[in-house]
């Protein structure tokens, strides 16, 4: 599952406008509601960064693919 495979409404929650090449393999969510979701996820475990309205998913090389879908989908159900 990838956040594309979600279809939120980009009045909800869209990707950043950042070029592919400057992403760092982060991926970088604008959404209002960023400070809200935040606390979401971290109620289960899911640790995110935000701020100025972007909430940004890192994946660190300890994660496991199945771990960043778990995480994505998580996301899902919050939105």
């Amino acid at each position: 599952m990838s956040f594309d495979e979600l279809n939120c409404d980009k009045n909800i929650i869209s990707r950043a406008d950042v070029p592919l090449e400057s992403i760092a393999g982060f991926l970088s969510l604008r959404t209002s509601q960023a400070a809200s979701i935040q606390q979401a996820l971290k109620q289960k475990d899911i640790w995110t960064g935000q701020r100025d309205g972007l909430l940004r998913f890192g994946p660190a090389p300890y994660l496991s693919d199945l771990q960043l879908r778990d995480t994505i989908l998580a996301l899902g159900e919050l939105i």
